[in-house]
């Protein structure tokens, strides 16, 4: 059974454990996409994505999470 996270849990907190839920029936080598918002705009969601072969787009706004600044961390 699924269960829901309480609705004042921080945007973000623990996504990487979530998408590793999410995928962990999928082999590898199959297909799999996720869509985000700004919340999981950081390396470890990302490294996460890249290490269980996720396929992503993550959408930020550059005035509110400054991706452009940190884009070298997280590439």
């Amino acid at each position: 059974m699924r269960t829901f996270r309480a609705g004042s849990t921080r945007s973000g907190k623990n996504a990487e454990d979530l998408i590793k839920q999410a995928f962990r029936s999928y082999k590898y080598s199959e297909e799999k996409y996720l869509s985000a918002d700004s919340a999981y705009c950081n390396q470890t969601i990302i490294k996460t994505c890249m290490s269980i072969g996720v396929k992503f787009t993550i959408v930020a706004n550059q005035a509110t999470t400054s991706w452009r600044d940190q884009i070298k961390n997280i590439t």
